[in-house]
């Protein structure tokens, strides 16, 4: 009587005379034991191939974290390296703007002291005009101060 349990093939004897099944039991094992082995356990294999395969996924899903993990942090320092750069830069814009500030302001000044004394040379008249204004002021301010002495 052959049971056939989770893919694998047993034999029970029963009440069969000792000798003739000792005989009958090594004849058909010798007959089908080359059958027996040759036919793949399924269940055994299916979940050793299961088992392979989530291994196999572990290791490819580890592989992707640490490749994802090295970009990211390669992305990271480089915009790191951008970020300082830049703030550099504005740093040196922002003392360039302040030299060019102080310069032009100079250079306003220089103009105004310039066109005042080109104001002078170039209208003689006026130049005139105003000295006499000017001498007139201090007599007055001298006679003020003479008064103020006596």
């Amino acid at each position: 009587m052959f049971n056939e349990d989770e893919s694998k093939i047993t034999i029970e004897i029963r009440d069969l005379p000792v000798a003739s099944s000792r005989r009958t039991l090594k004849s058909y094992t010798s007959e089908y034991d080359e059958v027996a082995t040759a036919v793949p356990d399924t269940g055994r294999k299916l979940e050793r191939c299961v088992a392979v395969s989530f291994c196999l996924l572990c290791i490819l899903q580890a592989a992707l974290n640490i490749s994802l993990r090295l970009a990211v942090s390669s992305q990271q320092k480089s915009l790191d390296e951008e970020r300082d750069e830049l703030k550099r830069q504005l740093n040196l814009t922002t003392s360039q703007q302040k030299s060019l500030d102080e310069e032009r302001d100079e250079l306003k000044r220089q103009l105004n002291l310039t066109n005042d004394s080109d104001d002078n040379t170039t209208d003689p008249v006026a130049a005139l005009r105003k000295v006499t204004k000017e001498r007139d002021e201090l007599k007055k301010k001298l006679t003020i101060f003479s008064e103020y002495k006596n």
